[in-house]
């Protein structure tokens, strides 16, 4: 995370100090709502035990790195999966995506299939994948079948049977 301060001495998610929650200080919060850090305040031990302060923890950088890699790939993983989750099947197959979704999606490039193979491996894993038949559903005749049938779509149409006069006419 970007705004956490365990590198200046933050101590924080060692002691999991409440006092946001409680609304101490005036019913305002504590340290970590004003833009600092936490010191221990609230902890059993208190100096001693969390000086020297504005020093970062014992291991907060190996921890903090492990997390910073660990939560750039969770990060990366979890927009591919939302990615590919934004789609249906029958994009897919018609290799077409609608007009109010086209510009968001584009089409499913290499490490999307890729992608998409791994996580349905391991989402049915154990299980059957019912899914997978849909890919042996024929494609629905439906989708634009104005066009289709050759209708244009830009002309007017008389809804009730009656012409529209002209401003000469009227």
């Amino acid at each position: 995370d970007n705004q956490c301060l365990v590198e200046i001495g933050c101590w924080g998610p060692v002691v999991q100090c409440n006092i946001v929650e409680r609304g101490a200080i005036n019913h305002m919060g504590g340290c970590m709502v004003a833009g600092g850090a936490c010191i221990g305040c609230t902890m059993p031990g208190f100096p001693d035990k969390y000086s020297p302060f504005y020093k970062a923890p014992p291991g907060s950088a190996i921890s903090g790195g492990i997390s910073k890699v660990t939560g750039g790939g969770i990060r990366r993983l979890r927009r591919m999966s939302m990615k590919t989750g934004n789609r249906t099947g029958i994009w897919d197959n018609a290799h077409e995506v609608p007009s109010g979704w086209a510009r968001a999606h584009s089409k499913k490039g290499p490490l999307d299939s890729v992608n998409s193979y791994f996580y349905k491996k391991l989402q049915y894993h154990g299980s059957v994948n019912h899914a997978a038949r849909n890919k042996k559903q024929p494609l629905p005749q439906s989708r634009d079948i104005l066009r289709q049938k050759g209708v244009d779509l830009n002309r007017s149409v008389d809804v009730l049977g009656e012409r529209v006069k002209s401003r000469k006419e009227l």
